[in-house]
């Protein structure tokens, strides 16, 4: 472990193109209301046809699971759930998954949500 969660909001600030922390954010970090903003954008890029912000995402969370303390495995957790409540195409994301978030994401219980609900797998 080499993440602690004191140390992990200038990595999330850092990890998405087109989710940067505003000065108000660098002021007072929340990193669990900021990962949320980085969920939602990308599944709205994800809904949109886009994969790089699924692929980024991806990579981040893996290194925060890899990487990262007890808390913040509890922040992934988080971020995690709020992907599966919120994202029309979670598939779209969950493919760009490394093992260790894959097996993070079957522990929620998470059925990848699709865009076409009664289309074949």
């Amino acid at each position: 472990m080499n993440i602690r969660y004191s140390d992990v909001f200038p990595i999330l600030a850092k990890s998405i193109p087109g989710v940067e922390a505003d000065d108000e954010d660098w002021k007072e970090p929340t990193p669990y209301f900021f990962l949320s903003d980085i969920v939602r954008f990308v599944c709205q890029k994800a809904n949109s046809g886009s994969s790089v912000e699924a692929i980024e995402f991806g990579v981040m969370i893996e290194r925060l699971l890899l990487e990262g303390d007890e808390d913040i495995k509890d922040l992934v957790s988080d971020g995690l759930e709020c992907l599966r409540e919120q994202c029309v195409r979670s598939d779209a994301v969950t493919c760009h998954f490394g093992p260790k978030t894959m097996e993070q994401w079957r522990t929620l219980g998470a059925e990848p949500k699709s865009a076409f609900p009664n289309a074949e797998r």
